[in-house]
């Protein structure tokens, strides 16, 4: 035989041989890893999650992965009420929680996730009222914020503020138990002081006796649920105005509407939601897991999915939305914006020290 042929037959051995290999490899069980989500992006990330394991994505060019999603909470992770939530042996392997800060506070709490993506979506908070209400107290021409909130849960009632009857009553999700709720004690310190910036103390007794009127107007906490919008749709008898997420209160418009003209405003300091994604990494994480993980985030990242976020409610990772998206474009004429200005006095979360102290004030006026 020939040197030729025999090189030949040889080489195509070893093809056949990669091949093989190539495709056992492609054929075992895929890697599963899970990802936890908040509740604000959970529908958008459960849909890309399908979509992700029916692309059959390879990591190594040789390993299928299936992404598996779970509902958690960011408080659950990383409050000290709640130590060993996850641990060594029982933990995602990825978290998309609804805020940086919640990364870094998990940090403290010895929780060991690193970010690989700063940001995969974002929505900030956003006040909403009852036209009838939210005029009362904007009548000369003043912003609808926390200047105008708080007056009004000092005032205590609607007749005394200039028309209408019954007790001011306004709703926002639990800060002890929501990133949701807990942001807007954040919204509420960085308007009483001023400033963006929440470390150094700022967070003080005379904040709390400022913010106590607008805690007292809520008529029952427990009640609220997960979801503001929703809440309010069901129950206009007993809010008038509230503030939460903005992705709920698009969600949620039909229902709200239908109970009356809605307002719509964002806060003069912006808390946004911005949805990272955060690997676990300890000595027992595999270069696999490494691989799949960071495979997923990117793929939150791509045009498609972007577009599957902003249907959702969400806003991009980075930009606006399309002015023909409807979820947004439905909303403008309530007063929500296209492009509010989300890159600029952004709140700056304090430390954990300081958060904690926060929860456990509020927790106690209860």
């Amino acid at each position: 035989m020939k040197r030729g042929t025999i090189v030949l037959i040889i080489f195509a051995i070893i093809a056949a041989g990669v091949v093989g290999v190539s495709l056992f490899l492609q054929n075992q069980p895929p890697l599963e890893i899970t990802v936890a989500v908040d509740p604000l992006a959970e529908d958008w990330i459960r849909e890309s999650a399908d979509a992700f394991n029916a692309s059959d994505t390879l990591i190594n060019g040789t390993r299928r992965v299936q992404v598996n999603v779970i509902s958690t909470s960011d408080l659950d992770v990383w409050q000290n009420t709640r130590t060993n939530f996850w641990t060594a042996e029982n933990h995602p392997e990825l978290w998309i929680p609804a805020s940086s800060a919640s990364v870094t506070y998990a940090a403290r709490a010895n929780i060991p996730f690193n970010v690989v993506t700063e940001s995969t979506a974002r929505t900030p908070l956003l006040w909403g009222g009852y036209a009838n209400r939210v005029d009362l107290l904007t009548a000369d021409g003043e912003a609808f914020d926390w200047s105008q909130v708080v007056m009004a849960a000092e005032t205590e009632s609607w007749q005394a503020l200039g028309g209408g009857n019954g007790f001011v009553n306004l709703a926002f999700l639990l800060p002890d138990r929501t990133m949701g709720g807990l942001g807007v004690l954040l919204s509420a310190s960085a308007a009483y002081n001023d400033t963006v910036n929440l470390s150094g103390g700022v967070i003080s007794r005379d904040f709390y006796d400022w913010l106590t009127p607008v805690i007292d107007s809520v008529q029952n906490f427990n009640t609220i649920g997960n979801d503001i919008a929703q809440f309010m749709a069901r129950n206009r008898a007993s809010v008038d105005i509230a503030i939460g997420p903005e992705v709920q209160w698009l969600n949620g418009l039909d229902g709200i509407t239908r109970n009356g003209e809605v307002r719509f405003s964002y806060p003069e300091y912006a808390f946004v939601f911005d949805f990272p994604v955060a690997q676990w990494e300890d000595p027992a994480t595999t270069s696999e897991e490494l691989s799949a993980g960071q495979a997923f985030a990117n793929y939150l990242l791509d045009d498609a999915r972007q577009t599957r976020a902003i249907a959702h409610g969400l806003r991009p990772a980075v930009g606006a939305p399309p002015v023909t998206a409807s979820l947004f474009s439905t909303a403008e004429a309530y007063g929500v914006l296209i492009d509010p200005p989300l890159d600029t006095n952004v709140i700056q979360p304090p430390s954990a020290t300081d958060i904690q102290s926060l929860i456990q004030w509020f927790t106690t006026t209860q």
